[in-house]
C-alpha cells in the first residue's frame, strides 16, 4: 500500500509501502459466557492481540479482570467482583499497542454466591458443620475447596443452598473469620 499526503501547497509526498491493514482481531468464544467473583474466564480467537504484543488489560461487562495468560488465541482470566452488579456487557480486550478487541454481550455478571450462615457456628477439629445460602457452587459443577476460618475443611456433600463440612485442624486455637467455599469455577463464595 501506498501512504500519499498532498499538502495545500499541492506538494506531495508520498512513501511506497508505508501502510498495510491486517486482519481483523476476532472473539470467537468467551466461557462460561456468565459467572460472578472469582470466575476463571477463556478467551478464544484469533488476532487477539495484534498489532500489539502485551495484553494490558481485560474488561468483563465494565469490570477490570485479573489476566492469568494470554496470547494471540487464547486469553485465560479471573473475574473480579462486580459490586453487586448483575447482568450482559461487552468483553474488552486492549493490547500495547491500543489496539482494542470488543465482544458485544458476550459476558454475564450472575447474582454472586452468598453464604448466610453455619450450624453450629463454633467447634473444634471433627465437628459437623452445615452452611447454608444460595449460589453457593458459584454456577460450578461442584464446591471443591472450603474453608472455616482460615482452616481447610473436609467437603461431605453439597449443593447450591447447603454445604456439609467437617472442620478440619485450626491454625490458631482461637481464630476467628470468614467462611469460604471455592467452586469449580473458581468462584469463591463467602
Amino acid at each position: 500500500a501506498e501512504l500519499r499526503i498532498v499538502a495545500d501547497t499541492g506538494a506531495i509526498t508520498q512513501k511506497v509501502s508505508a501502510w498495510s491493514y491486517l486482519e481483523p482481531s476476532i472473539i470467537d468464544s468467551v466461557t462460561p459466557s456468565s459467572g460472578q467473583y472469582g470466575t476463571w474466564v477463556h478467551i478464544r480467537g484469533s488476532n487477539l492481540l495484534r498489532p500489539g504484543d502485551t495484553l494490558v488489560n481485560v474488561t468483563l461487562n465494565g469490570f477490570s479482570a485479573n489476566i492469568s495468560s494470554s496470547n494471540e488465541s487464547d486469553i485465560l482470566v479471573r473475574a473480579t467482583a462486580s459490586n453487586g452488579a448483575v447482568g450482559t456487557g461487552d468483553v474488552v480486550i486492549l493490547a500495547d499497542s491500543g489496539a482494542k478487541v470488543v465482544g458485544t454481550n458476550q459476558w454475564e455478571y450472575r447474582r454472586e454466591g452468598k453464604v448466610a450462615g453455619a450450624d453450629p457456628s463454633f467447634g473444634v477439629e471433627g465437628t459437623s458443620v452445615i452452611v447454608y445460602g444460595s449460589n453457593l457452587r458459584g454456577y460450578g459443577r461442584e464446591i471443591v475447596e472450603a474453608t472455616l476460618a482460615g482452616s481447610v475443611a473436609t467437603i461431605e456433600e453439597e449443593n447450591d443452598y447447603f454445604v456439609s463440612l467437617v472442620a478440619g485442624k485450626a491454625f490458631n486455637l482461637t481464630s476467628e473469620g470468614p467462611i469460604v467455599l471455592t467452586s469449580s469455577s473458581g468462584a469463591v463464595i463467602s
